[in-house]
């Protein structure tokens, strides 16, 4: 039972870093022009103004490991280690995202009117959670064959 809700966990980590390829990360208006960061650069309105291939590429990786975590269900000394890895590289992709997101509005000439934070920036926080569920559950799932073991 442990190992299904640790797998579902690391599911849902996983699905949030593929949405945040997709979410909204801060949108802007600047003089009647509607610009949109996402983790794949800076769009206007159907325009690709800038484009960041190599921040999209971090978040497929971090799409996957999680799925790769899952599959090392019998090392699970490799998981822990793995999954606190994890935490702090999502934890780094919000800290990442927060610094484009304020080097690309350098990039928009004029005044900035009204602006606001897109929710794919609670995305990494939401995978982090998860992830944080799914070491717990690695966790329990050690002792509870540790004290099979000791009954052996």
């Amino acid at each position: 039972m442990i190992q299904r809700i640790q797998s579902l966990y690391l599911f849902l980590a996983a699905v949030c870093s593929g949405v945040l390829l997709a979410a909204p990360l801060y949108n802007s208006t600047v003089e009647d022009k509607s610009y949109t960061v996402y983790l794949g650069g800076l769009i206007q309105g159907e325009e690709v103004i800038q484009s960041q291939p190599s921040l999209v590429a971090v978040g497929i990786i971090l799409m996957i490991f999680p799925l790769i975590i899952l599959f090392l269900f019998k090392k699970r000394a490799l998981q822990l280690r793995l999954t606190a890895s994890l935490m702090l590289a999502n934890t780094a992709m919000l800290l990442l995202l927060i610094a484009t997101i304020n080097k690309t509005l350098e990039k928009i000439s004029g005044t900035v009117s009204e602006g606001t934070y897109g929710w794919g920036l609670a995305l990494p926080l939401i995978g982090v959670l998860f992830i944080f569920l799914a070491n717990r559950a690695i966790r329990k799932d050690e002792a509870l064959v540790r004290s099979a073991d000791r009954l052996r």
